[in-house]
């Protein structure tokens, strides 16, 4: 199948990348579940996975039930919590931990990484902004506050969080995953190619790392690249759901065709009109002044811009803004 060339400068081609990021980035942010049960889903581990999951969850959960006053056992649970998706549940136990201690940083981290992950985000930097002050800079607050402004669409502004935090730890392969999905999300491929390539060559750098390159590299319709990176970390049953389904999504009916397509019809409609208008408005002013120079000035002025241009922006503005919420929403951003 020949792979669709996306223009990123063309943003009928942008609403459709952001769509096809929100519609597969689930991969970026589950390592040991597979993603649904449609045949389009993208396969991230296994039953055994899933098996030592459970048990995960069910020690952790014994050990804070045992002693729910630990912050240590608080932590530990709530962090499992909110990477496995239980967003609520993790909120509401850090809540209760930061009522005895209001002033610990690392719960009130913690605490923000969780609104974050709750879709929270004002009340996240907040949290985040309050924790950073009780202590020394700390570089995973300050890239969870990264996160939350990229879940914001605050991408600028996200990014120089990122910065700040890897000027603290220039060695965390983390801080570049999340840069690298911060120009992801705008569109940047080629930058967010680069950030990933050079988190995946520092040492630490986690399997979510190769999926995202393998992601990004998929949306620019390098198949053969993405297939080779995907094989790095995923089992060849995997590689090959993965890799069907990424061509599915990058080679699909371009539906942004046919909303340029249907504007245009419209807008020839709409223009038609004033096109027929004008020439009689000609004539009577042939026969009223006899100069035509002025009035063709005037026509001229009047069919420059093509009625349906400012609609159509509009249009695609919104498109994309909701096509960018629902990827966001599943980003494998690590906080």
């Amino acid at each position: 199948m020949k792979p669709v060339a996306i223009n990123m400068r063309n943003p009928l081609h942008c609403l459709k990348l952001a769509g096809t990021m929100g519609a597969i980035l689930v991969l970026a942010g589950c390592n040991s579940q597979t993603m649904g049960s449609r045949s389009d889903s993208l396969v991230t581990g296994s039953v055994a996975a899933r098996s030592a999951a459970a048990t995960a969850r069910s020690d952790l959960a014994r050990a804070y039930q045992k002693n729910p006053n630990s912050k240590k056992h608080a932590i530990s649970y709530a962090k499992y919590l909110r990477e496995k998706g239980s967003h609520g549940q993790a909120v509401s136990i850090l809540a209760k931990a930061l009522r005895k201690s209001p002033k610990n940083q690392e719960l009130m981290a913690e605490y923000g990484k969780a609104l974050a992950a709750a879709g929270q985000h004002d009340k996240a930097l907040r949290s985040l902004a309050y924790a950073q002050s009780l202590g020394k800079p700390d570089w995973r607050i300050l890239s969870a506050q990264g996160v939350a402004l990229d879940k914001k669409g605050k991408h600028a502004e996200a990014r120089q969080k990122y910065a700040a935090a890897y000027a603290l730890a220039p060695k965390e392969p983390s801080i570049l995953n999340n840069l690298g999905l911060s120009y992801a999300l705008s569109s940047e491929l080629k930058k967010a190619e680069a950030s990933l390539r050079k988190a995946m060559g520092m040492r630490g750098a986690s399997a979510k790392v190769h999926q995202n390159l393998t992601l990004v590299l998929g949306l620019q319709g390098r198949f053969e690249e993405a297939e080779q990176m995907a094989a790095k970390v995923l089992p060849a049953s995997a590689v090959k759901t993965n890799m069907a389904t990424l061509r599915k999504m990058v080679t699909q009916p371009n539906t942004w065709n046919k909303l340029r397509a249907g504007s245009s019809q419209k807008a020839k409609r709409r223009t038609a009109k004033p096109a027929k208008r004008s020439a009689r408005k000609t004539a009577r002013a042939h026969k009223k002044i006899r100069s035509a120079k002025p009035i063709r000035s005037a026509q001229k002025k009047r069919t420059v811009k093509p009625a349906m241009t400012n609609s159509q922006t509009a249009k695609a503005k919104a498109v994309k803004a909701k096509a960018v919420k629902q990827a966001v929403q599943k980003l494998g951003l690590k906080t």
